[in-house]
């Protein structure tokens, strides 16, 4: 077989958030700046991809972890079998020498894929899942992988924030780690940054009033009901709720009829169903007056339930956008928002819902300081170009 003399590095991303994770772009764009060609693993291939990115990424399916042996040949053989061969025959091909996995199952496939490039390993941990929240046996023997392979010297790691890290260390005890960053989950501003909102995504806000805005999943650990349940008691009447759910495949989902119940009732709410790419996010985003960055602890038995999201910090997209466009934001706390709110008056943190009046007032007060104020958080703490490029140096270094 020829073999390929290119600087190629293999990434592993075993999520279907690719191309709505901020720092993913943020990465893959500055690898194609920098000439460097790249395999994408991903268990399916992306439709609507940005062309800068489709024309210079070469995406292969992941085989699946499970299952190990044939015992379903039709699942085994095309998801798990052969795309290990496929994988196989590039890492001759391309002599690959640098790995980028994301998260636990990018680090256990990782290690399948590419078991003698372990001191070249670049890790991404965007989620942290802990032994003691994992119910289910087979995410809790891939879990002690994960802890396993970290025994081993690995290049580098990417994290959030010091105090992710902290729990990081804590709960996996790598054995060494020869360098580690830190990168908060945050776009870079977008050239057509000062673009106005379409007219086709203005939202009607009733009786002028100021807009409090809900962007992503509906799920239980958003805090969304029991917000629900405390506006029925009592509410900030200047504010109109406007929940905007981005995942248009679910819009007969329980959680959506569960707030559709709730706006039936007459609360100050509307649910809009929109799914909208990045670059008609950002100004959709521009029309509302104070965000909404809300994690709740243990809402369920999955594994992503737990510290992950209550200590979830600079891992919040959500949050890291609204404060680069200024929009003054209410949180609940987690010790990364409450270090921030020491330096960076951006917005209001709450310990439970029934706050929520008070943070509303709180913030129409201070409006204009906390607009200035988010931004200059964003411009010190969040915005990647401050840390990429060191990053990407470093993973690059041997090449």
């Amino acid at each position: 077989m020829f073999i390929n003399k290119e600087k190629v590095i293999a990434i592993i991303h075993p999520h279907g958030d690719l191309f709505s994770n901020p720092t993913m772009l943020c990465i893959l764009e500055e690898l194609i700046d920098r000439k460097i060609k790249i395999i994408l693993f991903i268990h399916e291939i992306p439709t609507n991809i940005h062309e800068k990115i489709s024309r210079n990424v070469i995406f292969k399916v992941l085989p699946f972890v499970y299952p190990r042996i044939p015992r379903r040949p039709s699942i085994f053989f095309p998801r798990t079998f052969f795309p290990y061969i496929n994988a196989k025959l590039l890492t001759f091909k391309y002599q690959i020498k640098e790995v980028i996995c994301v998260d636990p199952e990018g680090l256990i496939i990782a290690n399948k894929l590419f078991p003698n490039l372990k001191s070249n390993y670049n890790y991404i941990s965007f989620e942290l899942f802990f032994l003691d929240e994992i119910k289910d046996p087979l995410i809790r023997k891939n879990k002690l992988i994960e802890i396993s392979i970290l025994k081993k010297k690995i290049k580098s790691l990417l994290i959030q924030d010091k105090y992710r890290l902290k729990l990081f260390l804590e709960e996996n005890k790598p054995y060494q780690i020869d360098e580690t960053f830190y990168m908060p989950v945050a776009p870079v501003k977008p050239k057509h940054y000062d673009s106005p909102t379409p007219k086709k995504f203005l939202i009607n806000i009733p009786n002028d009033n100021k807009s409090l805005i809900y962007s992503g999943s509906l799920y239980k650990w958003s805090g969304l009901f029991e917000l629900l349940s405390e506006m029925e008691k009592k509410w900030n009447n200047d504010f109109h709720l406007v929940i905007h759910n981005r995942f248009i495949n679910n819009t007969n989902s329980a959680e959506v009829k569960e707030i559709q119940a709730y706006i039936e009732k007459g609360l100050p709410v509307s649910i809009v169903n929109l799914q909208l790419s990045y670059e008609e996010y950002i100004p959709f985003l521009k029309q509302f007056d104070v965000g909404l960055a809300t994690y709740l602890s243990f809402t369920s038995d999955s594994h992503y339930d737990g510290k992950n999201f209550g200590e979830i910090g600079y891992s919040s997209g959500k949050f890291n956008t609204y404060m680069m466009m200024g929009i003054p934001t209410i949180t609940t706390k987690n010790n990364s928002f409450n270090d921030l709110l020491k330096t960076y008056n951006f917005g209001y943190i709450i310990n439970d819902f029934s706050e929520m009046s008070k943070a509303l007032s709180s913030i129409s007060e201070n409006y204009d300081t906390q607009k200035h104020e988010a931004k200059r958080l964003y411009n010190e703490v969040m915005n990647p170009e401050l840390y990429l490029s060191s990053y990407l140096t470093y993973v690059l270094s041997d090449f």
